[in-house]
């Protein structure tokens, strides 16, 4: 999937969620759901429930309990092949 314009929205409590395609008529739309805890799922790629860094051993969570129910059928990065750290 080649996507042209990547957002990344990150909010206390919940899942770094990455949207692509997004596209100026849709930048209202995407602030709104933001601002409403729902997630435009025909512009989410991916949902990122934890990241790992090189100098950080412990890997940081994000929150989804609540989350997931809006976007129960998101990929997590864990699921794909290159983005797996080990």
């Amino acid at each position: 999937m080649l996507c042209r314009t990547i957002v990344e929205v990150i909010q206390a409590g919940k899942p770094r969620i990455t949207y692509g395609n997004v596209t100026v008529e849709r930048v209202g739309e995407l602030v709104q759901s933001i601002k409403t805890g729902k997630v435009l799922t025909d512009l989410a790629i991916v949902r990122h429930d934890e990241e790992a860094y090189c100098l950080n051993i412990t890997p940081l969570k994000y929150a989804k309990e609540k989350y997931l129910r809006h976007f129960p059928a998101s990929k997590n990065t864990a699921s794909m092949i290159f983005l797996r750290t080990s």
